[in-house]
């Protein structure tokens, strides 16, 4: 007989009673496993009248198999994303992991490829323009001064459209720049091989300069 009024009995007594189990369907989802045991823990975390705190649920006494989801659970608790954000984020968060996963270790590769493919392009553009740079200093010397003028302008053009259009990461700038101080000491090379050729010729009949000296 219980009577708790009465403190009845007022010695402890070994009780013998079923266990009480939270059972579920073996297809039920991982999510709604943890759901449950985390509503469980909420609602009798603090114990009652016959189990002490903390005792419930538990993987005691479990007479059907029990899950991996829920073992995991009631040994390590939820996940640490369920503990600092709200259920239905955590599972988002969650999927979002496993979805990316296989998408990063794809463009980690791609990544790397894709850098050596543009470091060569830039290469490649600015070898271009260095090419033209030699073509043009092997001609210098033979280059007539309406040739001249066309190629300094040329330069010149070369030289805005680099400024303007050619957009490169910090780590080309030097070889941007170099480019350019060579694209002007051409240029300054072929305005002085236009100066030379635009001066007049010294007269071939011009008098030369005679000393006379008078004795006295």
């Amino acid at each position: 007989m219980v009577d708790l009024a009465r403190d009845v009995p007022r010695e402890d007594k070994a009780l013998l009673a079923a266990t009480a189990a939270l059972v579920a369907r073996s297809d039920i989802h991982p999510d709604l496993v943890r759901v449950l045991l985390g509503v469980a823990q909420k609602v009798h975390h603090r114990g009652g009248l016959l189990e002490r705190e903390g005792e419930f649920p538990a993987a005691m006494n479990v007479q059907l198999p029990l899950s991996d989801d829920a073992r995991r659970y009631l040994r390590d608790g939820p996940p640490w994303l369920e503990r600092i954000l709200p259920f239905w984020v955590a599972g988002i968060v969650d999927r979002l992991v496993i979805i990316m996963l296989p998408v990063v270790t794809m463009l980690v590769p791609l990544t790397v490829v894709g850098i050596a493919l543009f470091d060569r392009h830039v290469r490649r553009r600015i070898g271009r323009w260095y090419r033209t740079l030699r073509d043009l200093e092997l001609r210098l010397d033979a280059l007539l001064p309406d040739r001249l003028d066309t190629e300094i302008e040329h330069l010149r053009a070369v030289e805005a459209q680099i400024t303007r259009r050619t957009w490169l990461p910090l780590e080309y700038m030097k070889q941007l720049y170099d480019l350019k101080v060579h694209i002007d000491m051409i240029r300054i090379r072929l305005e002085e091989r236009r100066r030379r050729l635009q001066a007049p010729a010294p007269r071939a009949d011009a008098a030369e300069p005679r000393t006379i000296v008078r004795s006295a």
